[in-house]
């Protein structure tokens, strides 16, 4: 499909890809270096989680180390909301690298853009992202945007964004909204609840 993005990314090099919300910038998650270097061009401190974007609802889910009625809640809102503009911070599986879940958490989300989905499949599933931009500047919502911030990327994968908006951060354990977006908090506490 995407194969020279794809490469780029088995290489260790940073993308450009369209999402629903706004344009992000991706790597390899498991990868020290690409995920260094992708601070690094972003400005952004390490110590603050990006987002992990997921092919499915069942990849997200290998991400959590919730347990019992927390993992049933948590599996009630990707049933929900994956697909969809709602970023998850949950605690992470011990197996997830530092630089991906800083003080032992992830934020997970599933795009609702087949071009990412398909590209995310090809990647093995994950991509650590953020919006496309440098830190305290406005996000890529047009693919002309992307492509004048080119130096922040290697390649970029053509497409387009739908909403223009940045997703919902929600986190699970602290139950509030890290970040406004689309999807209002009383929604995802009625069908955590449910």
């Amino acid at each position: 499909m995407n194969h020279q993005a794809f490469v780029t990314v088995q290489g260790g090099g940073l993308v450009a890809i369209p999402t629903e919300t706004v344009w992000g910038l991706a790597c390899d998650p498991f990868n020290a270096a690409a995920v260094q270097r992708f601070y690094q061009v972003k400005g952004r401190d390490p110590s603050k989680p990006s987002q992990v974007l997921c092919a499915s609802r069942e990849h997200a889910l290998k991400l959590c180390a919730l347990q019992g009625n927390d993992q049933q809640q948590f599996r009630q809102l990707c049933e929900r909301f994956f697909p969809g503009s709602l970023t998850v911070v949950v605690p992470a599986v011990s197996t997830l690298p530092e630089w991906v879940a800083p003080a032992g958490k992830v934020g997970v989300r599933v795009p609702d853009h087949g071009v990412t989905l398909a590209f995310l499949e090809q990647c093995g599933g994950y991509l650590l992202a953020s919006s496309l931009n440098r830190s305290q500047e406005p996000p890529a919502l047009s693919y002309q945007r992307a492509l004048e911030l080119h130096e922040l990327y290697d390649v970029i994968v053509p497409g387009e964004i739908s909403k223009g908006q940045s997703s919902t951060v929600y986190d699970f354990v602290a139950r509030r909204i890290l970040r406004e977006g689309p999807i209002a908090l009383q929604e995802i506490e009625e069908v955590r609840d449910a």
